[in-house]
C-alpha cells in the first residue's frame, strides 16, 4: 500500500514539475519586432522663381518634402538673404505665400524636422525684378474668370508652373488672330501700363491698331483644361460648350493701352 500511495506521490509531483515548467516557458517566450532606425526627413523646398516688379508675393510650396518614417512634425519657413522687406504669411505650414517683396534676389530656407527631432533643410530663390513695357501692340483683350473659382492669390499659384493653355481666340478683320492663354481672376483689374509677367498671369490678346473703330469677335477654341490647375467650377464653365462674344473697339491716336474686356454671350 505505501509502494503504492509512493508512486502516486512521485507522479503528481512529476505532473506538477511538468505543468509548472510549460507554464513557465511559455510565459517567459519572447517575440521579437525589428524596428528600423528613425531617418531624417527630406525637405524639399520647391523651384526658382522670378517675379517682375510690380508684382511683390511668391507662393512656396514644399508639398514635396517627405519622411522616410512618415513623422514629419514641423514645417519652418524663413529668409536666409535679400532685401529688407517681406513676410512670411504661414511660416510653419508646408505651403505659404510671401509677400511685400522689393525688387532683389531673395533665398528662402525651408526646415523639415520629424517627431523624433531630426531635420534637413532646402533652399529656393526667389529673383524680383523690373522689367520694361512689352510695347506689343496698343490694344489688349482680356478674359475674367466670371464663376469667381480664382482669386489673386490662386492666379499667383498657377503662374509659370503650367502647360500653356490657349484659351480664347480673338479677331479682328484685317489683322492677325490673338490668341489668350490662361485666366484672369474675378476681383483682380487689369493696370496699365501692361507688363510683361502679365502674360502669365492674365495672358492678354494683344493688338497695333490705327486709329479708327473696328468690330471684333471671340470664342473660345479649346475645352480640355486636363492637367490645369483650375477650381472645378472653372472647369464646369469652360467644359460646357463653346463661347463666342463680339463687340466693337475705337482706338484714338493717343492710345498705348486700350483695355478690353472679352463678356461672353
Amino acid at each position: 500500500m505505501k509502494s503504492l500511495f509512493a508512486i502516486r506521490t512521485i507522479m503528481m509531483f512529476a505532473i506538477l514539475g511538468f505543468t509548472s515548467f510549460s507554464c513557465d516557458k511559455k510565459d517567459n517566450s519572447v517575440d521579437f519586432v525589428l524596428v528600423p532606425p528613425n531617418q531624417p526627413p527630406v525637405a524639399r523646398a520647391g523651384h526658382d522663381r522670378t517675379i517682375a516688379f510690380p508684382g511683390d508675393s511668391v507662393f512656396l510650396d514644399g508639398t514635396g518634402s517627405l519622411d522616410p518614417n512618415g513623422n514629419i512634425a514641423n514645417y519652418e519657413w524663413r529668409k536666409i538673404t535679400g532685401p529688407l522687406s517681406f513676410d512670411v504669411v504661414s511660416p510653419h505650414t508646408a505651403q505659404t505665400f510671401v509677400k511685400d517683396l522689393d525688387t532683389g534676389m531673395y533665398q528662402f530656407e525651408l526646415k523639415v524636422t520629424d517627431l523624433k527631432g531630426l531635420f534637413s533643410v532646402d533652399t529656393v530663390l526667389v529673383n524680383i525684378i523690373v522689367v520694361p513695357e512689352t510695347g506689343t501692340g496698343n490694344v489688349f483683350f482680356y478674359i475674367r474668370d466670371t464663376t469667381g473659382g480664382l482669386d489673386a492669390e490662386n492666379v499667383r499659384v498657377i503662374e509659370g508652373f503650367y502647360p500653356r493653355r490657349v484659351l480664347v481666340s480673338v479677331r479682328i478683320e484685317n489683322y492677325p488672330d490673338a490668341e489668350i492663354e490662361g485666366v484672369w481672376c474675378k476681383n483682380c483689374n487689369p493696370r496699365c501700363p501692361i507688363w510683361s509677367n502679365y502674360v502669365d498671369e492674365t495672358a492678354f490678346g494683344t493688338f497695333d491698331l490705327l486709329p479708327g473703330t473696328y468690330t471684333w469677335t471671340a470664342e473660345s477654341v479649346t475645352t480640355n483644361l486636363t492637367g490645369y490647375p483650375l477650381p472645378e467650377t472653372f472647369r464646369q464653365y469652360w467644359l460646357a460648350g463653346p463661347h463666342k462674344a463680339k463687340g466693337t473697339i475705337t482706338v484714338y491716336e493717343s492710345d498705348k493701352c486700350n483695355i478690353k474686356e472679352i463678356v461672353f454671350e
